[in-house]
């Protein structure tokens, strides 16, 4: 069981990062798409009008790749958590229902070697009584034949006096 279980979440962590990893680079593909697409539409774009003056500009983190990034991998983790979450959930379910289906098998059987003693148990009274009154029958013919025996004997005994 245990083996199953360590290939079920290792199954379940290669998952979760091969997910995490289209994740990443179908975010990444969609966002250079935008970018370039931006940069070709825009006919009017003159360098010298639309700069503004050094004091008034915005400027980029030279880290924000890296920054999207450690998202990205934040985001990887938490898929894998769930992915995780979610296999032990199913692990959990799978078990329960095998242990409902040992408990009905079991039940089952017992209920089946109930009857089957039950049945046994009469069959045994039913041969008992028939034995019972074959004994008695044989019994009673033995006494019949013992009394027959013993007049005979009586009565010879009697001739011969």
């Amino acid at each position: 069981m245990k083996n199953v279980l360590k290939k079920l979440f290792g199954l379940a962590a290669i998952g979760a990062a091969v997910a995490g990893a289209v994740y990443y680079l179908k975010k990444n593909s969609q966002s250079e798409d935008d970018d370039f697409e931006d940069d070709f539409t825009d006919e009017d774009f003159d360098l010298d009008n639309d700069l503004k003056p050094a004091s008034e500009r915005e400027y980029v983190p030279l880290n924000c790749a890296a920054q999207s990034l450690s998202e990205t991998a934040e985001e990887a983790k938490e898929a894998a958590k769930e992915s995780i979450e979610a296999a032990e959930e199913a692990v959990e379910e799978t078990a329960k229902a095998a242990a409902d289906a040992a408990k009905e098998t079991a039940e089952t059987a017992g209920e089946a070697a109930k009857e089957t003693a039950e049945t046994a148990v009469d069959a045994a009274k039913e041969t008992a009584e028939e034995a019972k009154s074959k004994v008695k029958d044989v019994a009673e013919a033995l006494k019949d034949k013992a009394k027959d025996a013993a007049e005979a004997v009586k009565n010879k005994v009697k001739k011969d006096e």
